[in-house]
């Protein structure tokens, strides 16, 4: 189940990148906001149910600063797909640093988290 829970956080990366850079090239599509946003509400749902099974309190034991954050750029994302212009592209553009930087840190953790299981004898 986690390729699909963190596959789908790797493609709405890769749909706000894309939204970043056509409203860069003046583009307003509406498609990719929102495409975004529900690939992105899928992970964090996912994520919710598989790794917190659903726990305010799992979640917030990893820390609320970081779940803070999460949830402060899922909310941007789907200000995003929902909002009128200009407020649709300014919350896209705040969104992506953002996420950005939840993306590098999920990366990080997973590269941390792959050396240790290839570090740890085996039985």
């Amino acid at each position: 189940m986690d390729w699909l829970v963190f596959g789908l956080a790797y493609v709405g990366y890769a749909l706000v990148c894309a939204s970043v850079s056509m409203r860069a090239w003046r583009s307003k599509s509406r498609i990719v906001p929102a495409a975004a946003a529900g690939v992105i509400v899928a992970h964090i749902a996912l994520v919710w149910i598989v790794r917190f099974e659903g726990s305010l309190d799992a979640a917030l034991s990893k820390g609320a600063a970081g779940f803070a954050i999460f949830h402060d750029a899922l909310a941007l994302m789907v200000a995003a797909a929902l909002a009128p212009e200009p407020w649709s592209g300014r919350a896209m553009f705040t969104a992506f640093p953002v996420v950005t930087l939840i993306a590098e840190f999920a990366a990080a953790i997973a590269l941390i988290l792959l050396s240790r299981r290839r570090q740890a004898p085996r039985a």
